[in-house]
């Protein structure tokens, strides 16, 4: 027999051993022990494993939760798309996304503003440099991150400990007529409106 076909009749089982419960029906406990409650625990737990395994599901939640005892299903990193109510940040309103602090943009963006910025300018130094320096930092933190791999990258942490640090503010900054990096803005402003790479 196909081990989804085990998984999907167990939880058929266990459904309707429940309902029959909630129906009033006297239900007789099949387990009579602790040590028979833990080797059906445990028998319950290979058919999960063995089924989402099967479905190509398996994940570490259930490997933890067979260790531990402990049912896992209210795990603290379930995907925002699989909890209803929830939105991920492609959701959001263009106002939401407008204060999104720089910390939390998507790596995705940041990677495209990181290839723009990261390219120097010696002529204008309309790159990481003079974005620093709108930021309020000094040439000397500036010449710091001229060693980093990723200087706007390195750049753009420093600037999220301020409270400052946000996508419209972030914006301005590239969109002022010194830095003129409308390019770089724009990447942001699709970002906002829900265009292109999310």
């Amino acid at each position: 027999m196909c081990l989804s076909v085990l998984f999907i009749e167990n939880t058929k089982k266990c459904v309707e051993h429940t309902e029959e419960s909630e129906q009033g029906k006297s239900v007789e406990p099949k387990i009579k022990s602790i040590e028979t409650e833990k080797v059906v625990y445990e028998e319950n737990m290979n058919y999960i494993m063995q089924g989402t395994q099967g479905l190509g599901l398996a994940n570490n939640n259930l490997s933890k939760a067979k260790k531990s005892g402990f049912d896992q299903v209210d795990s603290g990193r379930v995907p925002l798309e699989f909890v209803s109510g929830k939105s991920s940040s492609s959701d959001q309103p263009k106002s939401n996304r407008l204060s999104t602090k720089v910390i939390d943009i998507p790596y995705t963006i940041i990677g495209k503003i990181c290839l723009k910025l990261n390219a120097k300018d010696n002529m204008f130094y309309k790159d990481y440099r003079l974005l620093g320096e709108k930021m309020g930092y000094s040439k000397d933190v500036t010449r710091d991150l001229e060693r980093k791999e990723n200087p706007t990258d390195a750049l753009l942490q420093l600037w999220s400990i301020k409270p400052e640090a946000t996508v419209q503010n972030l914006i301005a900054l590239l969109k002022d007529t010194d830095l003129e990096r409308i390019d770089v803005a724009t990447i942001l402003e699709n970002w906002v409106e829900g265009k292109g790479s999310k």
